[in-house]
């Protein structure tokens, strides 16, 4: 029986709009990691609960070009959704990848749209430190990362985060 405080949570999961931002390279340029197939994986857990709606920027089109330059291009894009499309935020700080974009993505946040704090959830992996440009506005916010060792606890927090998000955004949605 559904509750008709509630309604159907299935619909609501569905449109729930989740924004995963996370990085797309390794550290490293000569090493190879599989940063971007970990954020893909993690899609796909979300939407296999139902949540159709989280995405990656990549999955955007990116047309209009915000950008002759690729790199502006993505930083602009990102912001973009981050301002016009998202309800919810995943901060994913990945070992042995580039995390300076979603470092910069945390703080656009922090700078323009600090009342998605209350939306968002930063997943953390051990090892992978967080510079103290990033961490001060998790202080001031009293934000504090979720620490994952495997790509299974990180699927399950990120379940954890967006059924809260959901919870947050009820009436919204």
């Amino acid at each position: 029986m559904v509750s008709p405080l509630f309604g159907d949570l299935s619909e609501r999961k569905a449109r729930l709009k989740i924004l995963i931002l996370g990085p797309y390279r390794p550290a490293d340029p000569t090493e190879s990691t599989a940063c971007m197939e970990r954020l893909v994986a993690l899609k796909a857990y979300l939407n296999s609960f139902g949540y159709d709606n989280a995405k990656l920027v990549s999955d955007f089109s990116d047309v209009p070009r915000w950008h002759e330059k690729d790199a502006a291009h993505f930083e602009v894009k990102s912001k973009q959704m981050i301002l016009e499309w998202a309800i919810g935020l995943l901060f994913v700080f990945l070992r042995g990848c580039d995390n300076s974009g979603v470092g910069g993505e945390l703080t656009f946040v922090d700078a323009k749209r600090p009342d998605l704090f209350h939306s968002s959830k930063i997943l953390q992996e051990e090892s992978t430190d967080i510079s103290t440009i990033i961490r001060g506005p998790l202080n001031r916010h009293g934000i504090e990362a979720d620490r994952f060792q495997t790509d299974e606890e990180l699927h399950e927090l990120a379940v954890g985060a967006c059924m809260a998000i959901l919870y947050r955004n009820y009436w919204r949605i």
